[in-house]
């Protein structure tokens, strides 16, 4: 196995200089926990010329998106974390280390928003559903 000098200078053509100006690749293992909204619950009757479901799948669309992105600044950094010279500044670690942070923080909201929204429309959609059936059931008033 062929040993890497720690103290040398990353150049153009050294292994950490390749891995680091390469785009990481998508992983499953950073698939977010939610299914992909192909099917959207409908929470009201919509009248008008646009229907609501072109509106949530851009806004899913662009949420995913953003998600693949934080994914990927995450993979980096995590990289460049560990790489030797890094590794030995101080200043600089500190620095990857609080953007790694702001990354995986900024996630973590993307991924509890969209929990949050999925069971608000959860919820509703099973409200109105409820209230469908009870007015459709009052045959006697």
């Amino acid at each position: 196995m062929p040993k890497i000098p720690f103290n040398a200078p990353m150049s153009a053509t050294s292994p950490e200089f390749q891995s680091l100006s390469s785009s990481p690749t998508w992983s499953p293992k950073y698939a977010p926990p939610y299914p992909a909204a192909s099917d959207p619950v409908t929470v009201s009757r919509r009248t008008s010329g646009t229907p609501r479901n072109s509106i949530d799948d851009t806004h899913t669309e662009e949420s995913h998106k953003l998600a693949e992105i934080n994914h990927q600044i995450v993979a980096t950094l995590t990289e460049l974390m560990n790489t030797e010279c890094i590794r030995n500044d101080e200043k600089q670690r500190a620095w990857v280390q609080s953007r790694l942070m702001e990354a995986e923080h900024q996630i973590r909201r993307e991924r509890r928003r969209h929990s949050s929204n999925a069971s608000s429309d959860f919820a509703s959609a099973i409200a109105q559903q409820l209230e469908l059936g009870l007015n459709t059931s009052k045959t006697w008033a």
